[in-house]
């Protein structure tokens, strides 16, 4: 177990260049890097994997925070996958001291393999994983998933997608879920064990900019709101399917079908 009482501690932050690693999960990546960069006794690491890049690179970002990328590589076949992961480590190794208490903090969804190898090699070390997402079927409360994937499950990618993240989740030391629900999927669908399960919510800084009247007036006059009456429902995710933008919609054409003073954005 990483005893952070000890004079350094290294953090590395496992990141992927992928649209969600550019909104959602970069923001949380962000907070978890600008809490930590001041602790002297604190080596930040902050990997990206599957970078765009054609060749590795290693920067200072600041006194106690480095940036590693790792170009993405050509194939999609398991064997690409694995050497890839196992090359990860090899160069991780040229940078992270192996004899130091070492947190290993992943944002995405890897391999079970790739964490057996970490923990072969950085002997002293936490693993830790955020989902911020869940593969989720349809009805998942009434299929009980064991070793054997309920062959009610009928989307062969998604079945196959549950095991491998099961497997993961089983090589984590911890896990922080973002919600209630989540913890609750893991624990009762997946069987992780209770104590590996956090509930930590997303945070931001509490910042907060505060705007004269006669600009709101300006803003309402640009947008065509109507004074005082208009509510703007705003939605602040990527414009991606998968975060349920039909669903959305839909709810708010009920809304305007009694309430056609509100707008969103």
């Amino acid at each position: 177990m990483t005893d952070l009482t000890s004079n350094i501690c290294q953090i590395i932050i496992f990141d992927e260049q992928c649209n969600a690693s550019n909104y959602g999960v970069n923001t949380y990546v962000s907070q978890i890097l600008d809490i930590f960069k001041n602790h002297v006794h604190i080596k930040l690491f902050h990997v990206v994997l599957f970078s765009s890049i054609k060749e590795v690179t290693f920067m200072r970002v600041n006194e106690n925070t480095y940036m590693i990328k790792i170009p993405h590589y050509n194939g999609e076949k398991d064997e690409a996958h694995t050497i890839y992961f196992k090359n990860t480590i090899y160069l991780l190794r040229q940078y992270i001291d192996e004899k130091v208490h070492t947190i290993f903090h992943f944002n995405f969804l890897l391999t079970a393999s790739f964490i057996d190898e970490i923990k072969e090699i950085f002997r002293s070390n936490l693993t830790v994983y955020t989902a911020h997402s869940i593969l989720v079927p349809s009805g998942y409360k009434k299929i009980s998933y064991k070793d054997d994937i309920s062959p009610k499950v009928k989307d062969q990618a998604i079945a196959e997608g549950i095991k491998i993240e099961k497997s993961f989740l089983l090589k984590i030391d911890r896990i922080c879920c973002l919600s209630d629900a989540t913890k609750d999927f893991f624990y009762k669908v997946y069987e992780i064990n209770e104590s590996k399960l956090l509930k930590i919510k997303n945070g931001l800084k509490d910042r907060y900019k505060s705007i004269p009247q006669i600009e709101k007036k300006k803003i309402r006059e640009k947008y065509n709101f109507k004074e005082h009456k208009s509510k703007l429902i705003l939605y602040v995710g990527r414009l991606d399917y998968f975060k349920g933008l039909s669903y959305l919609i839909e709810a708010f054409e009920i809304i305007l079908t009694k309430n056609k003073d509100y707008y969103l954005y």
